[in-house]
């Protein structure tokens, strides 16, 4: 009885534990961090079941352990297609990207499970983007010293960046290391103040390739990622996102002064 149910296990599950490899090695699109965690977490649950399967005492128990490993297994799958399918609608050139609201909360120094560590799904995000990809940022507060080495490094890969920030000393004179200066330099970006200088600019948003916005509540700032509970949004709806593009380019073209030299 054992060995027979062991074998049906090994031969149910081989296909999942190869999208479990896939996922771990990164072949799986691993943006949607979310997704990921519930699917690996329902593999996990099964892998579970499926060990004390073997030990059922009689048939009926056996089988109520299937319909849970069997429950727990559709669970997994729902999660991967959704995760394949919001990795392709991104990764994709030139296609429109599959309409879709991610959300991300964070709760830094808490021990909170809820806490997603939204500065890694940025920086994740900036990572992916390659030689002639377009990043426009408008960002009340740009102060997180790992954000910005990850703008620098897209721009240093040829992303086109423009960067839009209150005109506030703390993003012109205590931005650290690198500094606006050096994300200037870096490669093909343009950095522009608000003007006049109202000091009411208070958006936090990036828009990827006319195709995705990142925004919410989460400044690009340490406090941001250190102490403040905060959300992020990263939001695949063309119509959605258009209306942001048209924001920044009114940003941009009628309230800024050039930054870089």
């Amino acid at each position: 009885m054992k060995v027979k149910i062991r074998y049906l296990l090994i031969f149910i599950l081989l296909p999942f534990l190869i999208g479990y490899g896939l996922i771990t090695t990164g072949l799986i699109e691993r943006d949607p961090l979310r997704l990921e965690k519930s699917a690996l977490s329902s593999l996990e649950d099964a892998l579970v079941l499926a060990e004390e399967i073997q030990d059922a005492e009689d048939l009926e128990e056996a089988q109520g352990l299937g319909e849970d490993i069997e429950d727990l297994l559709e669970d997994a799958i729902d999660d991967l297609e959704d995760a394949i399918k919001i990795g392709e609608g991104r990764t994709k050139g030139g296609t429109e990207p599959q309409a879709g609201l991610e959300v991300y909360f964070a709760y830094p120094a808490t021990g909170r499970q809820e806490d997603d560590q939204p500065e890694d799904v940025l920086i994740d995000c900036l990572k992916e983007l390659n030689l002639g990809d377009r990043l426009d940022i408008a960002m009340h507060s740009f102060t997180d010293r790992d954000l910005r080495k990850a703008v620098e490094g897209a721009a240093k890969s040829g992303v086109v960046i423009r960067l839009y920030l209150e005109r506030d000393y703390i993003n012109r004179e205590q931005g650290g290391a690198p500094g606006l200066e050096e994300i200037c330099k870096a490669g093909p970006v343009e950095v522009r103040l608000e003007s006049p200088p109202s000091y009411l600019m208070h958006h936090k948003y990036a828009v990827i390739n006319g195709q995705t916005v990142i925004t919410g509540s989460y400044n690009w700032s340490d406090r941001a990622d250190t102490k403040n509970w905060e959300n992020l949004l990263v939001i695949q709806d063309q119509e959605m996102v258009d209306e942001y593009s048209a924001d920044f380019k009114n940003l941009w073209d009628n309230y800024s002064i050039p930054f870089c030299k």
